[in-house]
């Protein structure tokens, strides 16, 4: 026999009610389960909320033109890749509207310079980046994160940035104006949000599966 069904039948003789016992053992072990079961799923949720792309479209000769045509002041809509926007950029479905900035400012009129809480696409170790600006530090230098990154965050001087976002096609058709007070307040909310940020994100991924699997 078992040692553990040894064990409960040898403990059972000492108890006054050796069936509530076994009963109440049973329930005792199947609700240990079930929480061991849910808090691993939730911890797989957790680790996948973790490994976030980075928003990189590693493509030179591209950005190059983008940004002569940011330079000659228009404006110019791209598709982007990685997941490090989510929730508010969706990579491979929505496309942003980019205006120059500070080293891609239209030529022959005031630098126009990015500012806190902007979208920016700007060079980061020899990549294409398009992240949130959290803040500019005393020297100048920017301090940008991914809204869906957990912790890391780079840092580029202004002539590292090249243009910000004016708008969000989402499904590459409905655009979402990124200076409405609605949008800067779900930002801000965000922000706010960020020591839970791996929490609400693991939820999103999570609800989009179940969404998915209907």
């Amino acid at each position: 026999m078992d040692s553990k069904y040894e064990y409960i039948l040898s403990f059972s003789v000492i108890y006054p009610d050796s069936h509530i016992f076994r009963k109440r053992l049973s329930h005792l072990l199947l609700y240990g389960f079930i929480s061991i079961f849910v808090l691993m799923r939730f911890r797989v949720i957790f680790v996948e909320s973790q490994k976030w792309e980075m928003m990189i479209v590693n493509n030179d000769a591209f950005f190059a033109s983008v940004i002569d045509l940011l330079r000659d002041g228009k404006r110019v809509t791209i598709p982007v890749k990685g997941t490090s926007m989510l929730p508010f950029i969706v990579a491979e479905r929505d496309l942003v509207v980019l205006e120059g900035v500070e080293a891609a400012s239209p030529a022959g009129k005031p630098r126009r310079l990015a500012d806190r809480g902007d979208v920016v696409l700007f060079r980061f170790n020899n990549h294409y980046v398009l992240h949130r600006v959290l803040d500019f530090a005393a020297g100048g230098d920017a301090v940008i994160q991914g809204d869906g990154v957990l912790a890391a965050k780079e840092h580029c001087t202004r002539d590292e940035i090249f243009a910000r976002v004016v708008s969000i096609l989402k499904d590459g058709t409905r655009p979402v104006d990124v200076t409405s007070k609605i949008y800067l307040l779900k930002v801000r909310i965000w922000l706010l949000a960020s020591p839970f940020r791996r929490i609400l994100l693991g939820l999103r991924r999570r609800l989009e599966w179940l969404s998915a699997s209907k």
